[in-house]
């Protein structure tokens, strides 16, 4: 009887071994795959980062551009890509566009 009693502990043990080294193995794999998120997530916000809303409406984005168009000529400089995003937008939905010249 105390021989059976004995391996039953074993196998208890081993199993209880088994258990715990599926455990580790399984939260490791659950922070990695939290990491592999959390660079993804970096990496998609540096990818839409910067990138504005453009309407589809070619009279909003006429109104946005004459917007931007007055405060460059205030002296607002950091307008350009904005401008040409815009100006994209309108050739892009052949869209009249009128010549500006620099002033």
């Amino acid at each position: 009887m105390g021989k059976f009693h004995a391996a039953n502990l074993g196998e208890t043990f081993a199993r209880t071994k088994a258990i715990r080294e599926r455990q580790k193995k399984e939260e490791k794999r659950q922070k990695q795959e939290a990491k592999r998120q959390k660079q993804e997530a970096k990496l998609q916000k540096k990818k839409t980062q910067g990138k504005g809303f453009l309407p589809s409406d070619p009279n909003a984005l006429c109104e946005r551009l004459e917007l931007l168009m007055a405060s460059k000529q205030a002296g607002n400089t950091g307008l350009r890509n904005e401008i040409v995003s815009n100006c994209d937008e309108l050739l892009r939905q052949k869209f009249c566009l009128v010549m500006l010249t620099k002033t």
